[in-house]
């Protein structure tokens, strides 16, 4: 049996597990504390723990799937906002442990993941887009979209004055208070509580302020965050992915589906669903890289 090792790298959590090649978890999913310095040290630390057990003594090879900007080809982090710059990921596991590593963007190998074990399988062409703290995603069809260096990364994608990743951090803060000058209802909100995770925390307990700020304000800039997507890339099938749109997708896909319809008017909308994989996607993308 071929067994692969394979990690998801977010900014603060990274997930691990063994898996055979036919995307069966045999060990993990396991989760650790992603460390602002000293990735490589954890990663290697990792590995010679899943190797020390008999049952791993030989594995095929590793595959990684790791935020920010990603460079394929020396398996190195370029630049992510979170964890730094230039930071190598590849070459202390092959010159420690001698087995062939891949590296990729985390946005780029869930939509692998969704391609060839989730929703995306029956469809040629697929987009990804995660929700959560940040905002990214990938696009698939006969392989990944690699058109530059920030063209698949949808947060960067300009929805009417403001970068699309804004919208789930730095700028949610100025929206909200434009929109609390507005409407003097009382609201549950407070200053700490700007962050998407509390809103839609708020929205779901009935606060009928923050709810109609997600949908009016919020959804619209998603909405359009998806309509570049669905212009651009024609996607078949779009999945949706990370902590926020897996916790709130009754709050999101239909209403985005209804701007969607609106915005494009009689342009036939792809499939939009929410990922099965849940917020292992990134790990089956990093098994598809490890199987290459």
């Amino acid at each position: 049996m071929k067994k692969y090792i394979v990690f998801d790298i977010g900014g603060t959590k990274t997930r691990y597990a063994v898996m055979d090649r036919e995307a069966n978890f045999l060990y993990g999913p396991f989760e650790e504390n992603t460390p602002k310095k000293g990735l490589p040290d954890l990663l290697v630390g990792i590995v010679g723990k899943i190797l020390n057990k008999t049952e791993f003594e030989v594995v095929e090879s590793i595959g990684i799937a790791c935020c920010g900007i990603i460079d394929t080809e020396r398996g190195m982090i370029k630049h992510s906002r979170i964890l730094g710059d230039r930071i190598e990921i590849r070459s202390p596991l092959e010159k420690k442990f001698r087995i062939k590593t891949f590296v990729e963007n985390d946005g780029n190998a869930a939509v692998l993941g969704e391609k060839f074990y989730g929703k995306g399988k029956k469809f040629e062409s697929v987009a990804y887009v995660s929700i959560g703290t940040g905002l990214g995603g990938g696009f698939y069809k006969k392989g990944l979209h690699r058109g530059g260096e920030y063209d698949t990364e949808f947060g960067s994608f300009d929805v009417g004055g403001v970068e699309w990743k804004s919208i789930s951090g730095s700028k949610i803060k100025e929206l909200l208070e434009e929109f609390l000058s507005e409407d003097k209802r009382e609201t549950g909100l407070r200053q700490e509580s700007l962050n998407a995770e509390n809103l839609f925390a708020l929205a779901a307990e009935g606060d009928r302020v923050v709810k109609e700020f997600l949908e009016n304000v919020i959804g619209k800039y998603n909405a359009r965050g998806f309509s570049i997507i669905i212009k651009k890339f024609e996607p078949e099938m779009i999945v949706l992915g990370g902590s926020i749109a897996l916790e709130n997708s009754g709050m999101i896909i239909e209403p985005l589906k209804r701007r969607l319809k609106k915005i494009l008017g009689g342009r036939k909308l792809p499939r939009i669903e929410l990922s099965g994989l849940g917020k292992n996607a990134g790990l089956y993308g990093a098994l598809v890289l490890a199987k290459r």
